[in-house]
């Protein structure tokens, strides 16, 4: 995708976004699958069709994180790096360590 992509499109806020998703898979299964259904078809390809475009409207409209977001500093993060983490924070077991002034 292009790199800016992402944080372009998070400007526009996310409600507005699933609307607009919701919108057009409607519209797209008006278009392609009721007429489908209306002349007998038996066959899920239409249906099936949809659901991936559908999927793929909603994977360019709704971006995940970058794995690459710059830290604080403003150098890149690596994949491998871990951040450390707070104090109090639970461990891997789920207990939680609290340190004691």
């Amino acid at each position: 995708m292009i790199p800016v992509y992402p944080d372009l499109i998070r400007k526009v806020p996310l409600l507005v976004r699933l609307a607009a998703l919701a919108i057009f898979s409607i519209m797209l299964t008006s278009i392609v699958v009721e007429p489908a259904v209306r002349s007998g078809e038996r066959s899920f390809t239409s249906l099936v069709i949809v659901i991936f475009i559908s999927l793929a409207a909603g994977a360019v409209l709704l971006p995940g994180q970058s794995p690459f977001r710059p830290t604080v500093d403003g150098t890149p993060q690596t994949p491998g790096s871990a951040t450390p983490r707070p104090s109090g924070s639970s461990t891997s077991d789920g207990s939680m360590h609290r340190r004691w002034p």
